[in-house]
């Protein structure tokens, strides 16, 4: 039996959306974000519980074993995510309503797109306790949504713990979690550069990454079915492999000669010339 609810409330949507975890009720999450309880109703031909003010119910059994060609689709990625397949058959035995009911729809393709704008948000802070919960100095992580999940930036004080190989503790942590293991490119900073300024990142990443020591290469790695660069072979298998980039002057540089200081104007040039030009312009 299974039986799909439509909207339109958006946090029953992205709660029901979204993994709670095994053995939790997603009704009693929902209530819990809302302050009161969620109103559900028994459906009319399965055995399932739904909620009350959805705009349409999809009722109905999928079979184990019966499948029917289906796609080829667009994807997140930008791309078509396969040729046709056969997929399992969900046969329709009741469909309920609101009045008017209202279908939402997703147009997956290339970025930016809802989907992209909510992984950024929630994936950026789910990473983030991750890493605080592992002890490292973080500052802030940020998923662009240019990027569809596959990239994430984070910024760390590397100075208050000197603590080594920071970048690479850093990717492992990310590719260890639940919101990161798809990622499959991770970029690591020092808290000076402003991880949602794409240019920062930039100048850091050419300047401050080791084009040999800098770039962790894990060849072995769990991959997805629907990445555009991986080989067929490997998107059946989920076969991947994710670099990480570290943009970090190592700790044993000293950082009176060794450490080229930045020549910006916010860093090298006296605090009463900045006014005065500020002030001009």
């Amino acid at each position: 039996p299974f039986a799909i609810a439509i909207g339109p409330d958006p946090i029953t949507g992205f709660i029901s959306s979204a993994r709670v975890g095994t053995g939790i009720s997603e009704a009693d999450v929902i209530g819990a974000v809302r302050g009161e309880p969620l109103e559900i109703v028994k459906c009319e031909t399965v055995d399932l519980e739904v909620p009350a003010h959805a705009e349409i119910i999809l009722e109905g059994e999928v079979s184990p074993t019966e499948t029917e060609w289906e796609g080829p689709f667009g994807e997140f990625t930008g791309y078509r995510a396969s040729p046709r397949d056969k997929r399992p058959v969900f046969k329709i035995t009741a469909i309920t309503h609101r009045s008017n009911p209202i279908l939402t729809a997703s147009c997956m393709g290339t970025p930016i797109d809802e989907s992209d704008v909510v992984i950024s948000i929630t994936g950026a802070a789910e990473i983030f306790e991750e890493l605080e919960k592992a002890a490292i100095p973080v500052v802030a992580v940020n998923r662009p949504a240019e990027c569809i999940g596959h990239l994430i930036i984070v910024s760390v004080n590397a100075k208050i713990t000197n603590m080594p190989y920071v970048a690479d503790k850093v990717a492992s942590c990310i590719w260890g979690s639940e919101y990161g293991t798809g990622a499959p490119y991770v970029v690591v900073v020092e808290d000076d550069i402003d991880i949602y300024d794409i240019w920062q990142v930039l100048h850091a990443l050419t300047t401050k990454c080791h084009p040999w020591r800098g770039i962790h290469k894990v060849e072995r790695a769990q991959g997805h079915s629907l990445m555009p660069f991986l080989s067929r072979p490997e998107r059946l298998l989920r076969m991947g492999a994710k670099s990480s980039f570290d943009c970090i002057w190592p700790i044993d540089w000293d950082p009176s000669i060794a450490v080229p200081p930045r020549a910006s104007f916010d860093k090298i040039y006296p605090a009463e010339i900045q006014e005065h030009v500020l002030k001009n312009w």
